[in-house]
């Protein structure tokens, strides 16, 4: 289970805004939904009163003056019920996204995953082999497949998705350019979650919620961290928090996993 986020963890993170010179933003939302985008948009804290569900419906904010209901229990409940949920699940996909980035942001190792593929889809596409160790070799479809599909390319899109990206490559070398793989926004996502489904399975993330950590998993698991600090601004101790509690996403998900495999 991953540790819950403590109270000194919040008020870190709060404070390495100020400190950098960032504002800190508190959004104030009536439904699930404003939450959501709040959270989505990068609110640092999302907080709910009785004025801002009147203000939802409609009415004005003198609403909060007249004797309609009980406001405290009214804003209990918009809380528990309209917010809390939906920014948690929001929440979590913004963690996961940003542990994923910091353990996929190796630009050697991007770069040579890159090169690798555009060697595949160049052959592929000329209807070529490759030259590997001083024989030839045909096209890795399952590298191509395991990188395109990362972005939802379907088999029967491949093809025209290969025959592009060579089209595109080929036309900057024309002009005297070169190919820049991060300026591909789709091309960039596809090898940095294949990038991140190869280190997650040596990295052992999900080992964070055992008790026994083997001191090369935790190398790996401080230059994430070190990462998140630079990338997205957390200190140690918030950057640690967020480790904890997507190794408990991720052992979760695993163990769902094998249970519908079982059954």
């Amino acid at each position: 289970m991953a540790a819950k986020f403590t109270r000194d963890s919040i008020v870190a993170r709060l404070r390495a805004e100020v400190g950098a010179g960032r504002p800190v933003y508190d959004a104030l939302c009536g439904s699930g939904l404003t939450a959501k985008m709040a959270a989505r948009g990068g609110a640092d804290l999302v907080t709910t009163h009785c004025l801002a569900y009147f203000r939802m419906q409609g009415l004005s904010s003198m609403a909060g003056y007249l004797p309609i209901c009980d406001a405290n229990a009214l804003t209990l409940e918009l809380g528990e019920r309209a917010l809390i949920g939906v920014v948690r699940e929001e929440y979590e996909e913004v963690v996961k996204r940003e542990v994923r980035e910091a353990i996929a942001s190796d630009r050697e190792a991007l770069d040579r995953l890159c090169a690798k593929y555009l060697d595949n889809v160049r052959a592929y596409t000329a209807r070529a082999k490759l030259q590997e160790a001083g024989r030839q070799a045909d096209p890795d479809e399952r590298l191509m497949r395991a990188i395109e599909e990362k972005v939802d390319i379907s088999e029967g899109r491949k093809d025209d998705f290969r025959h592009e990206l060579m089209n595109f490559i080929s036309a900057l070398e024309r002009e005297g350019r070169t190919f820049d793989w991060t300026r591909n926004r789709r091309l960039a996502r596809a090898l940095e979650l294949k990038v991140f489904e190869d280190r997650r399975d040596s990295i052992q993330l999900t080992s964070l919620v055992s008790t026994v950590v083997d001191p090369d998993t935790q190398a790996k698991i401080g230059l994430i961290r070190e990462r998140l600090m630079r990338l997205f601004g957390y200190d140690e101790l918030s950057a640690d928090e967020v480790l904890q509690h997507v190794a408990g996403l991720f052992a979760r998900g695993e163990a769902k996993q094998s249970g519908l495999e079982a059954a």
